[in-house]
């Protein structure tokens, strides 16, 4: 396995510190009296597509297996009974009814789904629905009955609006798995075949295969397997303005590229290359 990077020692806190603003703003999101409720759910997060040692990095929360590193942070969670409160509570203020119907379980495949309506003169009607069966997922394989009714109850509610603590905290760099540096331009009509408002980052990337020259409607070039430094794989796009500079990378060599990341097709469109490294 390979030393600890200081950039992934970097995206750990960054993760750590995005943990602790959201469980600030749990807490002040929801009145005291249901502080109680509020529960921190552990959940790892992947970081880097690739072993390291993380041996003496406890207090970050560090693991590292099957060819991934991951760093362990909790997720405020309000609990199903928090929500009950809460509803009980403002229609018992407001003098209104409301009804939590019993689960309906409706065979769909191999699997259940499990139903539930609640009904509030507040804020009218949300159904919530979980998934039963040998591939369902989040559902308790113990008392899987009660835990799927449970949960599409808390899914009903949360609809309605209760329990419901959206943090509005994200990571101040792309969630990408390499060190990134922003940089102040925006790409401009040019910049890549589907043009989207981004903010530009700074890549340092290795090429493993030859480009591939498009002449027909994208008009750029296109390099389809590139490394990050961590081994995480993307794609790489030159528009037709830079076709001559894209063209000048070597394999196997390391290379910095400005540019912004398009997640749903794990592509980076680059505006500028910057220089070649040794």
């Amino acid at each position: 396995m390979t030393q600890l990077p200081q950039w992934l020692i970097n995206k750990a806190q960054n993760k750590r510190n995005i943990m602790s603003q959201e469980i600030k703003q749990a807490l002040a999101s929801i009145d005291s009296k249901y502080h109680n409720f509020l529960v921190l759910l552990p959940q790892k997060e992947k970081i880097a597509y690739k072993e390291f040692n993380v041996n003496g990095y406890d207090n970050l929360g560090l693991s590292s297996f099957n060819n991934s590193t991951y760093v362990e942070v909790f997720k405020p969670y309000v609990t199903v009974d928090g929500r009950l409160k809460m509803l009980r509570d403002e229609h018992e203020a407001a003098n209104k009814q409301f009804h939590v119907h019993a689960p309906q379980f409706i065979p769909l495949g191999d699997t259940l789904i499990c139903s539930v309506t609640v009904d509030s003169e507040i804020y009218g009607s949300a159904t919530g629905v979980i998934e039963l069966g040998r591939e369902a997922k989040g559902v308790d394989q113990s008392n899987p009955f009660a835990k799927a009714q449970t949960s599409a109850i808390g899914r009903a509610l949360g609809f309605l609006g209760y329990g419901l603590i959206g943090n509005g905290v994200g990571d101040s760099q792309l969630d990408l798995y390499f060190d990134t540096t922003e940089t102040s331009n925006q790409p401009t009509n040019n910049a890549a075949p589907v043009q989207q408002k981004q903010t530009l980052y700074k890549f340092e990337l290795t090429a493993q295969e030859p480009p591939t020259l498009l002449e027909d409607g994208a008009n750029g070039l296109l390099f389809s397997r590139v490394l990050a430094p961590d081994g995480r794989e993307v794609l790489l796009w030159f528009p037709s303005n830079m076709i001559e500079e894209g063209s000048s990378i070597f394999l196997h060599k390391s290379f910095k590229v400005v540019g912004w990341y398009d997640s749903a097709n794990n592509c980076i469109n680059a505006t500028e290359l910057v220089n070649e490294v040794a």
